[in-house]
């Protein structure tokens, strides 16, 4: 089997969804803390904010299309060869484009989470294609890719459903950030990045086993998944007791206006 990728080639998706998510994840975690959540529930209202995410998505969406094309073009195989990277940075750009006019209030609330799902839907169908191109262990590994990326989109659809209902909207930013672990993995596993990673350096030792990927896959969830817990957690407990200072707080205020003569 002939490899055509490279390490670089999975790197840059990789950062792509590691920096939106880690800003999205960081952004609900603060909001958890100071309880606006708890106020408008997972629902965006603040558009100035939307619709910075939608231009910094757009604009990294067409480097990256231009990169896929112009790498195609320049290796002489076309602007197409890079079909699939460039749908994917293609079906990201329309989700930003609808962030963009739901930040104008041109599009109902909530419009880019049902925007992001379609994204994520479209990126499951391209790689669980995408992964009968592969020999094992690589064809789960894309598979694992295209099932971590339907799970968020089912976790974008309920946060759009039931904004209400947090723990929907934070599994729907994090696993943005499982995306990008799990490129870098598929990335590191595959090729070697010191040897030449912009070019198709396959290692030669052994690679793990479908099982092995299978769990690596597991055991990164599961790890990923406490951390929000106990983030979760902390940032809960720290607005709880915000919230119970404050009333306390009231509480002395009214009984100093009720005693005052």
């Amino acid at each position: 089997m002939r490899h055509a990728g490279n390490f670089v080639g999975h790197a840059i998706p990789a950062l792509f969804f590691l920096g939106y998510g880690t800003f999205a994840t960081i952004l609900a975690f603060l909001r958890l803390r100071r309880g606006y959540f708890f106020q408008y529930g997972a629902v965006e209202q603040n558009l100035p904010l939307l619709r910075m995410q939608a231009i910094v998505v757009g604009i990294a969406c067409i480097a990256g299309l231009a990169v896929e094309c112009g790498s195609g073009a320049m290796a002489g195989l076309g602007c197409g060869f890079n079909a699939l990277h460039e749908t994917l940075y293609s079906a990201f750009l329309v989700a930003s484009a609808g962030a963009l006019l739901e930040s104008g209030r041109f599009l109902p609330t909530d419009t880019h989470k049902w925007c992001s799902a379609l994204a994520l839907g479209v990126e499951h169908l391209l790689f669980i294609t995408h992964a009968d191109m592969f020999a094992e262990p690589e064809a789960t590994m894309h598979r694992v890719l295209a099932d971590i990326a339907v799970l968020g989109a089912f976790a974008a659809v309920a946060s759009a459903a039931k904004p209400v209902f947090l723990p929907t909207h934070i599994a729907w930013v994090v696993l943005f950030i499982a995306q990008g672990l799990w490129l870098f993995y598929i990335g590191f596993i595959i090729y070697d990045p010191f040897v030449d990673p912009f070019h198709s350096s396959v290692r030669t030792t052994q690679l793990p086993t479908r099982q092995q990927v299978v769990i690596h896959a597991c055991a990164g969830l599961l790890a990923l998944t406490m951390a929000v817990l106990l983030m979760s957690a902390a940032c809960m407990r720290a607005h709880v007791k915000a919230s119970d200072i404050r009333q306390e707080e009231g509480a002395e205020q009214r009984a100093c206006l009720v005693t005052k003569p």
